[in-house]
């Protein structure tokens, strides 16, 4: 579950640091932001979205697979 929330921070960078200097601080969400409301790319930020949710969505699978592998459905 935290490697899930930690793709949840996109508020708390933008509020506090923006991207920080230099973008030390910048994230994924952040940078899909600001390529579709700064540069106003539309296209190319739902492009990086729907990628972001394909590797999301393996991830989720990946770790739903595991925490169930020593489980069974018959007890």
């Amino acid at each position: 579950m935290t490697v899930i929330g930690s793709f949840q921070v996109f508020d708390t960078v933008a509020v506090t640091t923006g991207g920080g200097p230099a973008n030390a601080t910048n994230v994924l969400q952040l940078y899909i932001y600001d390529v579709a409301f700064g540069r106003f790319q539309f296209g190319y930020a739902s492009a990086m979205s729907v990628a972001l949710l394909l590797v999301l969505g393996i991830i989720t699978f990946i770790q739903f697979r595991l925490t169930r592998a020593g489980s069974s459905d018959m007890n």
